[in-house]
């Protein structure tokens, strides 16, 4: 192993030409850097010394790079708005490329090296064409800025992952057929395949790694094994094929039967005039695919009546291979359709496929209809609808109508009366009685109490209108009752809303800070920061004010800080660095400077962290005690820092100023300064350092 210190700032990008072993490497220092794989592999960490080639000319940090296999092309995406096409043989820029609004976050570029793909923080992808140095198409299938792409091995299909928490699959040469692979929790960082190709892998803002599986649209997507998957959508396969595909089933009830169609639409051959028969695509693919079986103890098939075997609409060749597997993956059974008749293939497939797969086959039982069908027509004020929603709805579009229902519920028909009596306010006051009667019980019988009574307001027959008032006064009450109560009764609401958390952001962020505060209490520092983080501040429904995130992401580095966890700490000050500009809280942006500082003194990086506490002592809103605790932190770190010309500048500084004379390290300030330190002074002032200091020494 070795480290590369060639860049002068955090690297952002890194690409691959894979036939020609180069690595190149990009970030905020706006410089690009091309290695050779093979003098980095014989790299040791007392040998690190290595020649490279440099392209210069981006003018600011740059966040997304991508070469072509041969590593003829390397394409730069930056702060500029625009991409740098370079030519990494020569090390010149050969064309600048403009169209985005917005930082350029993701580049692919295609194996040819003619094509190049882009993903914005404007929300759109961009197809360019190098030859013709231009774009040639613009995709919108994000609502949100587009963080990371993937393309699978042809270049037809573009996998895209973005800030509005979507995965997206994309045909290019028709950007209408898409599809949403997936939604996940926060907003998405970076995507890779998985080993067969059949899933994606997917990182988060949050820190969650999740493997997602991928539609299928026609073979040209199909994985090494040629295998098609009767999954989400059900594929129309051509039987006649020169080359027969595998069925691969799994056992998911619902995705197998989620294709109702009208048997006019489905089958119109079949269909007689104005018939309103639905069939069901899932159901039919099985009959026929195991119209051989006949499983152990079920009648002999010369006693079976004909016109129950298969589906009675088209049949499959009988050579078709068939293959059972675990949601996971796992095959558990495989065979040829005609196979199914015999005895050992029969018996297996009793004792491998899932009952639903029996109910439909063997007992001729129809899937339940599982979907309702819909039509949204958007209000007259909204303007014309980018598309009409019908039949589906995205995560968040659907989320955004429970929002308005809610609404509905809460503004106007809040004085109706409810199907359980009485108007929501009686009902509520209701609830705020027996509340206070619970309140009247002490120790484990207040506990178990207060979980009942938890329990039954988060009932999902409780009106949310009534929940959430009811939800807030426990709240409430919680900050009054002993810690221990009320820690494990927070812990039992918490646990009781999850599946419903999106309905109470606002309540559970409420119960979170005060558990933190319960924790902290208890010097519990590391569990305090736990319950905070949970409070989704970026990726919920609710918007929080700047401040209250700002607020949240330095309670959260502080706590962290005390627990001596600075690699923790510095990730929720990176954050808080995003907002602490946008506040006009004068507090709020002190507590940022010395939780920065504080991160740079126990990362060492002392110079810096003694400049920062230098300048929380001159401010006035600051106790005189703490600025003075400032002043000895900044004496501290310039005496551990590194020698240099910032630390000779800041000693000077430091011995001019007449409040360190107060200060039990300014004899060691002063013989700094004289190069003469006596042993006794030095133990003296290694009795002032904290764990994370005397390392250095």
């Amino acid at each position: 192993m070795s480290t590369l210190r060639t860049h002068q700032d955090y690297v952002q990008a890194l690409a691959y030409a894979k036939d020609r072993e180069q690595v190149a490497s990009a970030g905020l220092d706006k410089a690009i850097f091309l290695w050779d794989v093979n003098t980095l592999t014989a790299l040791t960490a007392s040998n690190n010394t290595v020649t490279t080639s440099s392209l210069n000319g981006s003018k600011d940090s740059i966040y997304s790079l991508a070469m072509d296999p041969a590593g003829t092309v390397i394409v730069s995406g930056s702060t500029e708005n625009i991409l740098r096409v370079w030519d990494p043989r020569t090390c010149l820029r050969n064309m600048r490329l403009r169209g985005h609004t917005e930082n350029v976050r993701a580049l692919v570029v295609s194996p040819d090296g003619n094509q190049v793909v882009s993903g914005s923080s404007d929300g759109t992808i961009k197809i360019w064409n190098l030859g013709q140095q231009r774009c040639v198409q613009t995709i919108h299938v994000h609502k949100e800025g587009v963080w990371t792409l993937l393309m699978t091995e042809n270049f037809q299909y573009i996998i895209s992952g973005s800030r509005d928490r979507n995965i997206v699959m994309t045909e290019l040469r028709n950007p209408s057929n898409s599809v949403i692979v997936c939604e996940e929790r926060a907003p998405v960082l970076s995507l890779c395949f998985n080993i067969d190709k059949t899933g994606v892998w997917a990182t988060t803002w949050n820190s969650d790694i999740r493997c997602w599986k991928l539609p299928l649209f026609d073979k040209s997507t199909l994985n090494s094994s040629g295998d098609w998957m009767l999954s989400g959508q059900i594929q129309v396969l051509n039987w006649h094929a020169s080359k027969m595909p595998t069925i691969v089933l799994g056992q998911d009830e619902v995705d197998c039967f989620s294709a109702w169609v009208s048997i006019e639409a489905g089958l119109p051959e079949c269909s007689e005039l104005q018939s309103e028969i639905k069939i069901n695509y899932g159901k039919l693919l099985l009959d026929a695919l195991l119209e051989y079986w006949t499983p152990p103890h079920s009648l002999p098939p010369n006693e079976m009546e004909q016109d129950i075997r298969g589906n009675g609409f088209f049949e499959v060749p009988k050579h078709t291979p068939v293959i059972f597997s675990e949601v996971g993956g796992r095959t558990v059974c495989r065979l040829l359709v005609r196979d199914a008749a015999g005895e050992s293939e029969s018996t297996l497939l009793h004792e491998t496929v899932p009952q639903w797969v029996t109910d439909i086959v063997i007992e001729k039982a129809t899937p339940k209809f599982l979907k309702i069908p819909f039509f949204l027509t958007p209000h007259p004020q909204m303007g014309k609808p980018e598309r009409i929603k019908k039949d589906r709805l995205v995560a968040n579009e659907f989320i955004q109508c429970r929002k308005v229902c809610e609404h509905v519920l809460d503004k106007v028909l809040g004085a109706e009366t409810t199907p359980s009596g009485g108007t929501h306010k009686e009902q509520a006051d209701r609830y705020r009685q027996l509340l206070e009667v619970v309140l009247t019980n002490t120790g484990n019988e207040l506990i178990d109490t207060l979980k009942l009574f938890v329990e039954a307001i988060v009932n999902e027959h409780v009106s949310l209108v009534i929940s959430r008032q009811i939800l807030n006064d426990v709240g409430i009450q919680l900050s009054k009752l002993p810690d221990e109560v009320s820690k494990q009764v927070s812990h039992f609401t918490l646990e009781k809303v999850q599946p419903r958390v999106i309905s109470f952001e606002e309540q559970v962020a409420g119960i979170r800070q005060h558990l933190a505060e319960i924790y902290e209490r208890n010097q519990q520092w590391r569990e305090a920061a736990n319950v905070l983080v949970g409070i989704p501040l970026e990726t919920g429904q609710k918007q929080y004010t700047v401040d209250y995130k700002l607020d949240t992401y330095l309670k959260i580095a502080r706590l962290y800080l005390e627990e001596n966890d600075s690699v923790q700490a510095e990730f929720y000050i990176n954050r808080a660095s995003l907002l602490q500009a946008e506040t006009q809280i004068e507090e709020l942006q002190v507590l940022y400077k010395v939780c920065y500082a504080r991160v740079l003194d126990y990362r060492r990086k002392f110079i810096e962290a003694a400049q920062r506490y230098n300048e929380l002592s001159y401010r006035t809103i600051v106790d005189e005690g703490e600025r003075m605790t400032a002043l000895k932190k900044a004496l501290i770190c310039t005496v551990l820092a590194s020698a240099g010309q910032q630390r000779s500048r800041m000693l000077a500084t430091l011995f001019k100023d007449e409040r360190c004379q107060q200060l039990p390290a300014y004899s060691i300030l002063e013989n700094v300064l004289d190069r003469i330190i006596r042993r006794s002074e030095l133990q003296e002032f290694e009795a002032l350092l904290q764990p994370h200091q005397k390392q250095q020494l």
